[in-house]
């Protein structure tokens, strides 16, 4: 999280994003929701963005409650391009000027190419690519005139090797998308002291691909037995490395994609 360093001058290496204001979609459940707490214990003025209203509100109180946290709830779809707009206006007239965007929203899609119907290809697009669109879009200009901020979407090991076990056909096309945006809006972004970053998760213990499994139970075993660790990963696992992104701590990592998938793809 940018602390007011984006000139480049020394900072000293701790992550402590301690007063900046973040923007988290997706933030009321799985990695938005961990993300969302690891820059809260950090003293982040956290805007949970969700379409659930009444998990969006029983996650601030949680970060209220477990981190003192400051914050707000902005409810919609991140598909939705008027919502981009909206988070920012009441982002800014509560907390003030965003410094981090953790664009963590998605929907999962395992349905093979053949059985893809246009609907849900779409669907699926507009929420894990357009949605990522829409919100940097709005804010990333602010951080360009501050000369302060950090992005981090959340992309997936499917973008990098076609899928694997779940994330067929529109999930790995969407979030490729996102791979692609990162390094274009990083290239934009670097020359004023702007970073744009994104992780990539393998199998992570999330509400949003548990119904992957259930809907598969043979997927699991064979899963697990692809990642060299041996094990799942946890949000959490996933949020430590987005926190790092959003610290002055990688200061100088931009444009880049950062595997959190227990060794799966070693690059």
């Amino acid at each position: 999280m940018a602390t007011g360093h984006g000139s480049g001058a020394p900072v000293s290496g701790q992550v402590r994003p301690i007063g900046a204001v973040a923007v988290v979609t997706g933030g009321a459940r799985g990695i938005g929701y961990a993300a969302a707490a690891g820059l809260a214990e950090l003293g982040a003025r956290v805007c949970i963005v969700d379409r659930d209203r009444d998990r969006a509100e029983q996650a601030m109180a949680r970060l209220r409650t477990v981190h003192g946290a400051v914050g707000l709830v902005v409810c919609g779809d991140v598909a939705d391009p008027s919502l981009a707009a909206s988070v920012r206006e009441q982002v800014e007239a509560t907390l003030g000027p965003v410094d981090v965007l953790v664009n963590a929203a998605a929907i999962l899609s395992s349905r093979s190419f053949d059985e893809l119907d246009l609907e849900e290809w779409r669907r699926v697009l507009a929420v894990n690519t357009s949605g990522v669109y829409y919100l940097c879009r709005a804010l990333l200009p602010r951080m360009l005139e501050r000369r302060r901020g950090r992005i981090v979407n959340v992309s997936s090991l499917a973008a990098k090797q076609g899928g694997g076990g779940i994330g067929t056909s529109a999930y790995a096309t969407a979030k490729a998308a996102v791979l692609g945006l990162t390094k274009a809006l990083a290239s934009l972004a670097a020359p004023h002291g702007v970073t744009v970053n994104c992780v990539a998760p393998g199998s992570i213990e999330t509400e949003m691909t548990a119904l992957a499994y259930r809907e598969d139970p043979s997927l699991l075993p064979r899963t697990v037995v692809r990642i060299p660790m041996g094990r799942r990963g946890r949000a959490v696992e996933v949020a430590d490395v987005i926190v790092f992104l959003a610290s002055d701590s990688a200061s100088y990592i931009c444009g880049e994609a950062i595997n959190v998938d227990g060794g799966s793809r070693m690059e």
